[in-house]
């Protein structure tokens, strides 16, 4: 009999491709950030990307690394990464359906499953993971894990360069702009946050590939704006601080007083304007689109950026919601100062937060304050707000409908424990208020409903956009039920169908909207602020 053919031999596997490599300069606000090395090898089925992250903040240097394969399509297969942060946090990527395991020494185990088939992962602070998005044709959309959608949009080129901009949309939550040049990643900015990762030597190229910035609005022609410091005294809600503010006015002289409103922002530390300070964030200028509306009709208004921010002393992060109230308290001492105030006709304009600080005062100052408009203000608890909220980003984000339950239960537990005044639960979501207790509690420690069923003389102007995310229309509704069922005949509730927290035009919403920068406030809503005030007294 013939013998037995012997085995084909094995052919060695083809050794990886280089497919890119290099460094990416990390700045946040403006300010170095750290940076991110990373290479990506091409296998003959797939890709395998790495990448080493250094992050500076302050003092405080934070090291991460992992390494994501793929298929040729870049969907992830599996994956392994590690953050040094509490000790060492380790998570693995494996299995079909997709789970993402985590451990860590001193917070019990993660886990999170895909829901649906994923194409795309992208590591927190890897800005490198956003690589396949350029190698990709456009337009395109994309499954991130756990299952969020991912919108890349069309090239738009450099005239006479090599970079493209493509605009990414994640979930409605965040934007980010890829600069990419034949298929590789140059540039990420994520304009929300500020941040920016730029490959060293690329920074001037991707800064005249970017989008259109957002630019502050001037002040109308005739109004003056002159600057004044509001001092705050040390007291059992907050340390000292001297807020950076300014007074906007007519620049004709007139010896007959004016009315007058003080203009409040709402949460996060925020600049006079009501937007965040720095490059990048949300920058339409609310408030001082509301000044100079107002200084047109004839109305004096004074706008300080918070304490801590901008140009203002004081610590931010410590302060509470009575803190808010006291330095608003201060600001509406200072404004019956100026010599051109009617002191009789006094409004306070408060936005989202500023809102609840706006009824806190009237409350406090009765004989002070003339009227408030209540500008997408809560009208229920905080952490009813806020869960609300966290809700709508687990869900955009793509989590399976048993992870969104779990996730919302450890935040009520810690809401919990906040209003008991307890330590926090020791869970992943609970990390997340860690630093923000005695805020919360300053929150629910007052009734808004009870307070504004207390201000029953006072004219009351809420305001609300119908697509708000943040705050909704059963905020309003509750604020206006409260202030009639205390017996005000004055409160007058303005819906707007189209308008988001921010009052600009939108059609989802979404807080990635945020940051375009053809937004402007909804000319509607400025003409109703102003004709409530002149007409309030």
């Amino acid at each position: 009999m013939p013998a037995s053919p012997s085995p084909a031999p094995r052919l060695p596997a083809a050794a990886p491709l280089p497919f890119d490599t290099g460094e990416l300069e990390l700045t946040l606000r403006g300010k170095p950030f750290g940076s991110e090395t990373f290479s990506i090898e091409e296998r003959a089925d797939g890709f395998t990307l790495r990448a080493e992250v250094k992050l500076t903040v302050g003092s405080t240097l934070r090291l991460l690394d992992g390494e994501l394969t793929t298929d040729r399509a870049w969907r992830p297969l599996s994956g392994r990464f590690r953050d040094v942060k509490d000790g060492g946090t380790i998570s693995t990527l494996t299995g079909a359906p997709l789970v993402l395991r985590g451990t860590a020494p001193f917070a019990p185990p993660s886990e999170r499953t895909a829901s649906r088939a994923i194409e795309l992962f992208l590591a927190d602070n890897t800005m490198s993971h956003f690589a396949p998005l350029c190698a990709i044709a456009a337009p395109a959309v994309r499954i991130a894990f756990p299952g969020m959608d991912v919108t890349v949009g069309a090239d738009h080129p450099l005239p006479g360069g090599t970079l493209t901009r493509r605009r990414v949309d994640l979930g409605g939550t965040m934007r980010v702009l890829l600069a990419c040049e034949r298929g590789h990643l140059i540039g990420v900015e994520v304009p929300l946050v500020g941040l920016t990762a730029i490959r060293p030597g690329r920074a001037a190229e991707v800064a005249a590939l970017a989008e259109a910035q957002t630019v502050k609005p001037s002040l109308a022609a005739g109004l003056v704006e002159e600057p004044r410091t509001v001092r705050v005294t040390a007291g059992r809600h907050g340390d000292r601080a001297e807020l950076s503010c300014s007074l906007v006015q007519p620049a004709a002289d007139s010896h007959a007083r004016r009315p007058a409103v003080i203009l409040l922002t709402g949460s996060g530390a925020q600049d006079r304007d009501g937007d965040t300070v720095g490059p990048g964030g949300v920058k339409s200028g609310l408030l001082k689109v509301l000044a100079s509306a107002l200084g047109e009709a004839g109305v004096v208004s004074l706008r300080c950026d918070d304490r801590g921010t901008a140009a203002s002393s004081g610590s931010y992060g410590e302060a509470t919601l009575d803190t808010f109230v006291g330095d608003a308290a201060a600001m509406l001492a200072a404004l019956r100062r100026e010599r051109g105030v009617d002191r009789r006709r006094i409004v306070v304009i408060g936005h989202s937060e500023g809102a609840v600080v706006a009824s806190l005062l009237a409350a406090r100052e009765r004989a002070n304050v003339a009227a408030i408009a209540l500008l997408a203000g809560p009208g229920r608890d905080i952490d009813v707000v806020l869960l609300e909220q966290i809700e709508r980003t687990l869900h955009a984000a793509g989590l399976t409908p048993e992870e969104v339950a779990t996730a919302l239960d450890h935040h009520r537990a810690a809401f919990a424990a906040m209003r008991a005044g307890e330590p926090l639960p020791e869970t992943a979501e609970a990390k997340e208020w860690v630093g923000g207790e005695a805020w919360v509690r300053s929150h629910v420690r007052h009734d808004l409903l009870a307070t504004a069923a207390t201000l029953d003389r006072l004219a009351v102007l809420v305001a609300q956009g119908e697509v708000d995310r943040q705050v909704t229309m059963a905020d309003a509704q509750a604020l206006v039920t409260a202030f009639r069922a205390g017996g005000n005949p004055r409160v007058t509730l303005a819906r707007y169908p189209s308008l988001d927290h921010n009052f600009a035009r939108s059609q989802t919403g979404a807080v990635a909207d945020y940051v375009d920068a053809d937004r402007t406030i909804d000319a509607q809503f400025i003409a109703d602020v102003v004709g409530f005030v002149t007409a309030a007294y």
